[in-house]
């Protein structure tokens, strides 16, 4: 219950497009071994088209992490500039 109450307030919590970055991101830890990232985008500071490519990276980046091998996107960095 504490963990969905902190992930709404975090969620519902406005940015001040003034001052503030358009993503915030939190760490919780949920159990001895589990997190919950939270990854807040607003709306100002992309697509659905960007939103699939920047997932995408995410999740090849992170398996990479867990596996130890090197991800599909490092190595294309070694090429060319990725941009979202």
């Amino acid at each position: 219950q504490r963990i969905n109450e902190t992930i709404n307030a975090f969620r519902t919590q406005a940015f001040d497009l003034s001052k503030d970055i358009p993503l915030r991101l939190a760490m919780m830890k949920a159990a001895p071994e589990k997190y919950i990232l939270l990854f807040v985008l607003h709306h100002i500071a992309a697509d659905g088209w960007s939103l699939g490519v920047l997932a995408k990276s995410f999740c090849e980046i992170y398996e990479s992490l867990a596996t130890g091998k090197a991800p599909a996107a490092q190595k294309a960095a070694q090429h060319e500039a990725l941009q979202y």
